[in-house]
């Protein structure tokens, strides 16, 4: 047992001359610290940079879009809008056993006055991760009730917030969630809702018209088409072909199959090696050759002080180990530096442009802790890899030779 406690009291003993003597000499320190925060802070600009983009703002992580191409239909009341696009269509794709899902999103808009209206944009509530909204308060909507997120722009535009009701002629909506973008346009509901707003809002126009006797041409809530189809292809499919078999099958129906094609899909291949090798494999390769340099500076200007560890009995093992943890000490001292310094640029920068601004414990919300791992792991290899020659250095050298050196 005292061997035992022993063998602690000098392992701590060890670990405190090395916390010691890694913070012992300011202008050391400094240099260490800046050089190696230097490639940690780009590694980590570019990933927040990235990862902002997917976390914060909404969009459609789709692989392949089929847009509705309205065409305008003349009959005996004029021209009328008809769609392309049909429930029965997503029924058809959802059959091909490449793809993983098919989402139809459905629009309606509804004018309050004259100056006064609100896009709705209708999806399943399964779908919400699928079209990316975030919200700075609230919850997403339930698709049995009657409930509405509303974007950021409507609650300020109709001084409405979470807990108060919107009325869609004289039918009541409850708030339960405002977005996260500033510039987003759409509110957001289930297709249920929209499709019963759809049918009012008809309804309402025919009354205004005074045209009652056109109330059968009012469509049906079950009979609204979806605005988009997105389509998210199973991991390891090529997108491009499944674009190419699409457009095939469906040439005689006048879709639009937006997706990569052969070519479009190397060229984004090609291009994002490029922008992975400039902006990750660079930077690490820039923070082992800066890691390298201090370390083995840092080692020449401890030499004597090396000399005399090594006469007072330190083994060449100690010494050696001694540089290593002191590599990684300041390695990760580094990170957390340059993730600070990191966070705030880039929430400073983002909030330059008023349409993305949002408050700082927001901002932190959104970004990724996968990001902030994945950095911390290429900090602890560029230590060790940074760290093993200068290491190997200072074990090698002669307590004679050490404490002659000046």
């Amino acid at each position: 047992m005292s061997k035992y406690f022993l063998g602690v009291s000098i392992i701590m003993s060890f670990a405190k001359f090395i916390f010691k003597s890694s913070f012992r000499k300011k202008s050391r320190i400094i240099y260490t610290l800046t050089g190696i925060s230097i490639p940690i802070f780009l590694i980590l600009f570019f990933a927040i940079s990235a990862n902002i983009n997917d976390n914060m703002y909404e969009k459609v992580s789709s692989d392949i879009t089929i847009p509705s191409r309205s065409m305008l239909e003349i009959d005996d009341d004029g021209r009328s809008p008809i769609h392309n696009l049909t429930e029965n269509l997503m029924d058809e794709i959802k059959k091909d056993n490449r793809i993983e899902k098919v989402v139809g999103s459905y629009h309606t808009s509804w004018s309050f006055n004259k100056k006064e209206s609100i896009l709705l944009n209708g999806v399943n509530s399964q779908d919400i991760d699928f079209m990316k909204i975030h919200l700075s308060a609230g919850r997403m909507f339930d698709d049995n009730k009657k409930e509405i997120v509303l974007s950021y722009r409507d609650s300020n535009r109709q001084n409405k917030t979470i807990g108060e009701n919107l009325l869609f002629n004289n039918d009541s909506y409850e708030i339960v969630g405002i977005t996260t973008f500033k510039g987003g346009i759409s509110s957001y509901t289930s297709v249920k809702n929209v499709k019963e707003i759809e049918s009012m809002d008809n309804l309402v126009n025919i009354e205004r018209q005074g045209n009652v006797n056109n109330a059968h041409s009012i469509q049906p809530k079950n009979s609204m088409q979806p605005e988009n189809i997105y389509i998210k292809i199973k991991k390891g499919e090529n997108a491009s072909q499944i674009t190419k078999d699409l457009k095939n099958e469906f040439s005689n129906e006048s879709l639009m199959v937006e997706g990569p094609d052969e070519k479009k899909a190397i060229e984004n291949k090609h291009r994002d090696r490029i922008t992975e090798i400039i902006f990750n494999y660079i930077p690490v390769l820039i923070g082992i050759l800066l890691t390298l340099i201090i370390m083995l500076k840092s080692v020449g200007d401890r030499t004597r002080e090396i000399g005399v560890l090594k006469s007072i009995g330190w083994k060449s093992k100690r010494i050696f180990l001694m540089i290593l943890i002191e590599t990684f000490i300041l390695s990760i001292l580094s990170f957390f530096i340059a993730s600070i310094l990191v966070i705030l640029i880039t929430f400073e920068m983002n909030n330059m442009r008023p349409d993305y601004a949002v408050s700082f414990f927001m901002y932190l919300d959104s970004l990724s802790i996968e990001t902030f791992l994945r950095a911390f792991g290429i900090v602890l290899i560029m230590a060790v890899l940074g760290s093993i020659i200068p290491a190997i250095k200072a074990s090698r050298l002669s307590p004679t030779e050490a404490l002659k050196y000046e």
